[in-house]
């Protein structure tokens, strides 16, 4: 899968401890299978990052992305990417997270 995108983003949270920001703009998703037909489609882009300070060696990051099609009613992907980070030294850390991926139309040979 590919997703070219632009768009434009805003900064709604910026202090020491806080960040949030928000993006939005087009994107086009092309996806390539070896069981199913290609897809490609025109979409939306929905995004945003959270990121807190935990102490001055920890940090949690949250991010998500949303690609709502606008060729295909109620067809949408997303994903959202969590991470708790710690430094581990000057030049090393350490991260722990996970992402979750969604379909909510995969291609009809693609079992859910």
């Amino acid at each position: 899968r590919s997703i070219s995108s632009s768009g434009l983003g805003y900064t709604l949270v910026q202090a020491p401890a806080v960040t949030f920001a928000m993006e939005s703009g087009y994107a086009f998703v092309s996806e390539h299978f070896v069981e199913a037909d290609n897809s490609r489609s025109s979409s939306l882009r929905v995004s945003g990052t959270l990121k807190i300070v935990l102490s001055p060696t920890v940090r949690f990051e949250d991010s998500f992305q949303s690609y709502p099609s606008l060729e295909r009613n109620k067809d949408y992907q997303g994903r959202n990417e969590a991470s708790l980070i710690t430094s581990l030294g000057a030049s090393w850390g350490l991260r722990i997270g996970t992402i979750l991926e969604y379909d909510s139309r995969p291609p009809l040979k693609i079992p859910r």
